[in-house]
C-alpha cells in the first residue's frame, strides 16, 4: 500500500496546537497519533496571514484544513481549489458554523469551506448535530478525538482515591443550554466545586488532566446539547462516570453500556442515582464499573486506534 501524503494547513501560533496548552486534544491527535501511523506521510504547513496552497500540488493526496476561519487558518489561503484532491475541513464545535470573523469578509465558516472547494468535514460531534447547522452538501465524519494512552497509565488505585464527593470539572460560564445537567450536578452537597480550566493542574501542560481525575474515584461527563472529551477521559482514567445521556447529546452511540462501563444520568434522574452511590460508596459494583469503562476506552478510544480509522476513513475518500 502506497503511503498516504497528508497535508496539515493550519495558522501559525495557534495555541490549541502548541503542545503547550491547557488543551492538548488536537495536539495529540494531529501531531503525535497522525505520526505514529504507518503508511502515513503527513506534512504540516503554517503561515499567519497568507498562504499559498500551489506548493502542495503533486505532492498531496488530501489536505486536511485545521479551520477556515482566523482563529485556526491563515487569513487567506491561494489555490486550494486547484489541488485535484479532497480537501477536509476539521470543522470544530458544530453549532460554531455562524462565527463571522472580521478577517475573513464576515462569511460563515460553511461559506468559507465552499470557497476553498472543502467537500469533507469531521469532528467529535454526532452527525445529526452536524446537520443541524452545517450544509447537507458536506459530507460527514465523526472522529472522537482520543486520548494519549500513556498518560493514563500507573493510576491511582480507585481504593485510594477521594469517596466523600463527586467530581464536577468544567465550564459553567457558558450561555446556552450546553451546561444544564453540569449546574444542577452542581448544586448537590456531594459534588466538589467546579474547575473551570480543567486542565490547567499542576502546570501550564494540558497533559494533567488525569491527575486532577484519579484523585477521585466518582466524576460526572455532563454536556446537554453534544459530547465533549470528558465522555472519555473520566472512564480512561479510571473514575466511576455519571454519563449524561439525553436525546440531543448522542452519548449512547458512543458505545457505553449503562450500569456496566458507566452510570447514565439525565434531569429527570440524576440526584437518584448519586444519592444511591453515595450512600453504597464502598459497594464493589462501583470499582467494576469503572474498570470495564476504562478497560472499554482503552479498546476503542486511544488516540492510535482513533488515527488509524480516521486515516481508513481518509483513504475512501481520495
Amino acid at each position: 500500500m502506497n503511503p498516504l501524503r497528508i497535508a496539515f494547513i493550519y495558522r501559525e501560533g495557534q495555541k490549541f496546537l502548541s503542545g503547550n496548552y491547557k488543551d492538548n486534544t488536537f495536539y495529540h491527535f494531529f501531531f503525535s497519533a497522525l505520526q505514529r501511523c504507518e503508511d502515513v506521510q503527513i506534512r504540516y504547513f503554517k503561515s499567519q496571514r497568507v498562504f499559498n496552497a500551489s506548493v502542495l500540488k503533486g505532492s498531496c493526496d488530501v489536505v486536511i484544513l485545521f479551520d477556515v476561519i482566523d482563529w485556526g487558518a491563515p487569513e487567506l489561503i491561494l489555490n486550494l481549489d486547484k489541488l485535484k484532491v479532497p480537501i477536509v475541513l476539521n470543522c470544530g464545535d458544530c453549532h460554531q458554523a455562524d462565527y463571522r470573523p472580521s478577517r475573513c469578509n464576515g462569511k460563515l465558516r460553511p461559506e468559507l469551506a465552499k470557497k476553498y472547494g472543502v467537500t469533507h468535514c469531521f469532528f467529535q460531534h454526532a452527525p445529526e448535530y452536524f446537520y443541524k447547522f452545517w450544509p447537507k452538501e458536506f459530507e460527514y465524519y465523526q472522529l472522537f478525538f482520543g486520548v494519549e494512552k500513556e498518560l493514563y497509565e500507573n493510576l491511582q488505585p480507585f481504593a485510594n482515591r477521594r469517596k466523600e464527593v463527586i467530581l464536577n470539572s468544567g465550564e459553567l460560564r457558558v450561555q446556552g443550554n450546553f451546561y444544564v445537567l453540569r449546574r444542577l450536578v452542581n448544586q448537590l452537597p456531594f459534588v466538589s466545586k467546579p474547575i473551570f480550566n480543567k486542565n490547567n493542574v499542576g502546570n501550564s501542560t494540558g497533559d494533567n488532566f488525569n491527575n486532577l481525575l484519579q484523585k477521585y474515584r466518582a466524576s460526572v461527563a455532563a454536556c446537554t446539547t453534544c459530547t465533549v472529551m470528558k465522555y472519555i477521559e473520566i472512564p480512561a482514567a479510571g473514575c466511576l462516570t455519571f454519563m449524561e445521556v439525553t436525546n440531543q447529546n448522542n452519548a449512547d452511540k458512543l458505545g457505553f453500556i449503562d450500569n456496566e462501563t458507566c452510570i447514565y444520568i439525565n434531569e429527570q434522574n440524576y440526584e437518584d442515582k448519586m444519592r444511591l452511590y453515595m450512600s453504597t460508596i464502598d459497594d464493589p459494583i462501583w470499582e467494576m464499573i469503572a474498570e470495564e469503562g476504562r478497560k472499554f476506552i482503552l479498546k476503542n478510544y486511544t488516540n492510535d486506534i482513533q488515527a488509524i480509522r480516521f486515516v481508513n476513513w481518509l483513504r475512501t475518500i481520495i
